[in-house]
């Protein structure tokens, strides 16, 4: 609406998948032993040994996480404040104070700003 392109952004809710030293995917893979019980090992391979079935994602703990982006929004924000310039022996310094009336989620408000020296 604005020209903002919304980035691309990262959804894991079930978190991320890991990843062997030469950058492939991991799985959890089921595998019957001759005497009947069951172990669990890691395999690179999508799909179990009859190939139908699908391995389990190895997923790193606790790394569930989705990006939201907050901006591109046609509501206006509205503040009021007031603003000192002064040309001092050591420098033009300026001084601003605001107060917001209207925000959007993911503005950065400020109440107080304050600067030292010209703008180039």
């Amino acid at each position: 609406m604005f020209a903002v392109t919304r980035p691309p952004l990262q959804d894991n809710p079930n978190g991320i998948q890991q990843r062997d030293t030469n950058g492939n995917l991991l799985y959890f893979e089921r595998v019957q032993n001759p005497d009947g019980t069951f172990t669990t090992r890691s395999t690179t391979n999508p799909l179990a040994a009859d190939g139908v079935t699908a391995n389990v994602p190895s997923i790193i703990p606790n790394s569930r996480f989705k990006e939201i982006f907050l901006g591109d929004s046609a509501a206006p924000r509205v503040s009021i404040g007031i603003g000192v310039n002064w040309n001092s022996p050591f420098g033009p310094f300026r001084i601003d104070f605001a107060h917001v009336l209207r925000k959007q989620p993911g503005d950065d408000t400020k109440r107080f700003t304050f600067n030292v020296g010209t703008q180039f």
